[in-house]
C-alpha cells in the first residue's frame, strides 16, 4: 500500500502517463539503480551500460502513454529494458554474447546449416562441433531457434505462426538450447 508522500512504481507511472513530469524524477530514482545493475551484468563497458540505460528511459518516455496500471511497473521497465538491450546487441552485432552463446554465434542460426561452413572459423566452432549441432538439430527446431533468438519473433507469434500451442513451442526450444549449451559444455572441455 502507498501514500501521498509514499507513492507506488505503478501510481507514479499513472501520474507521468497524465502528464505529470514531476513523476518522472521519482521514478529514474526507483528503476534507474536496478536497471543499471541488470545492463552491466550483460554489458561489458560502462559506455554501452550508459547508452542503453538512455534509451530505455527515453522509450518509457515515449510510450509512457502506453502504461497500463494492471500489470507490475517493473514487469513493464524490463520488458522495454530487454528490447532496448536486444536492439544495441544487434547493432552491435553482440547479440550472440547476450544471449549466452558466446562461443556459438549468431551464424550458426542461418536458415540454411550448409551455408556457415565458411563462418565455422568466424565464429571459433570446430568443423566437428558444427556437424554435431546439424545433426543434433532438426530443420524446424533450427527455424524455431532463428525465429525466437535472431528474429526476435515472441513465442506467441512463432506459436501462431506455426499453429502449435505456446507451451510446446517453449518445451521444444527448452530441449534444443539444453542439446546446444551440452554440445558446447563438452566441446569446450576438450
Amino acid at each position: 500500500m502507498s501514500d501521498q508522500n509514499n507513492p507506488s512504481l505503478e501510481e507514479l507511472f499513472v501520474r507521468y502517463s497524465q502528464d505529470q513530469l514531476e513523476a518522472f524524477d521519482l521514478i529514474y530514482k526507483e528503476v534507474a539503480p536496478g536497471l543499471e545493475r541488470y545492463l552491466r551484468r550483460r554489458l561489458k563497458l560502462d559506455q554501452e551500460v550508459q547508452e542503453v540505460l538512455q534509451q530505455v528511459f527515453l522509450r518509457l518516455h515515449r510510450y509512457r502513454y502506453r502504461y497500463n496500471s494492471k500489470y507490475l511497473a517493473w514487469q513493464w521497465v524490463f520488458v522495454v529494458a530487454r528490447s532496448e538491450l536486444l536492439a544495441f546487441c544487434r547493432s552491435q552485432a553482440k547479440a550472440a554474447q547476450t544471449l549466452g552463446f558466446e562461443d556459438l554465434g549468431a551464424d550458426i542460426f542461418s536458415a540454411d546449416p550448409s551455408q556457415n561452413s565458411d563462418s565455422v572459423s568466424n565464429t571459433g566452432i570446430s568443423g566437428e562441433l558444427l556437424q554435431a549441432l546439424e545433426q543434433e538439430t532438426d530443420g524446424a527446431t533450427w527455424e524455431l531457434l532463428q525465429k525466437k533468438y535472431i528474429e526476435e519473433q515472441t513465442y506467441s507469434e512463432i506459436a501462431q505462426a506455426l499453429g502449435v500451442s505456446e507451451e510446446s513451442l517453449r518445451q521444444k526450444l527448452s530441449r534444443a538450447l539444453r542439446r546446444l549449451r551440452k554440445r558446447l559444455r563438452v566441446q569446450g572441455s576438450h
